[in-house]
């Protein structure tokens, strides 16, 4: 049988992979659920296609200081007005650099719509050298686009966001799952 250079490169990352001690591993698994925005302009990234793609997009477009970008990821519940835009905007006006760990996805579908929750950390460094570290979660809602048969279209949308100050350091500040409350 014969392999092909990508068969022969997935069997080597196997066989690494596998030599990797558990310790390790664990350490690596735990390293990727950390995410880290900067204002860098190289690096855009906008996907709605799950809710933990999209709360990494809404971090990028904060870091970037692209907040019209974030503030379309939020469900308004009618027009958003431009007192709204500024307000956020102002809210993440000293941010320079977030971390972001996300916990476990849940989701719940019926009638047409599934809802998702992601319990998440999250660690903010302002421009004047502060970190402040914040544990909760973030609702999402996404409408089966089968069902949408008039415009505009409504993707994948943040419903909402309950953050507090956490007085846990920030890797240990992920709740094990999502408020069951409101």
């Amino acid at each position: 049988m014969k392999y092909s250079a990508v068969s022969r490169l997935a069997v080597s990352v196997l066989v690494v992979l596998a030599s990797v001690a558990p310790s390790t591993a664990r350490q690596l698994a735990s390293d990727k659920q950390v995410s880290v925005f900067r204002n860098d302009p190289r690096v855009y990234t906008d996907d709605r296609t799950s809710p933990t793609s999209l709360l990494k997009s809404y971090y990028n477009a904060i870091a970037r200081r692209q907040y019209l970008r974030a503030f379309g990821y939020l469900e308004h519940g009618g027009t958003p007005t431009a007192a709204k835009l500024k307000k956020f905007a102002a809210g993440y006006a000293h941010t320079v650099s977030i971390r972001l760990k996300i916990g476990e996805e849940n989701g719940d579908g019926g009638a047409g719509s599934v809802t998702y929750c992601l319990p998440v950390a999250l660690e903010s460094t302002l421009d004047n050298g502060k970190k402040q570290i914040f544990s909760g979660y973030y609702r999402f809602v996404y409408v089966s686009a089968d069902l949408q048969q008039t415009s505009p279209f409504i993707p994948l949308l943040i419903t909402k966001g309950d953050l507090h100050p956490s007085q846990k350091p920030f890797e240990e500040s992920v709740p094990a799952s999502c408020d069951t409350g409101t």
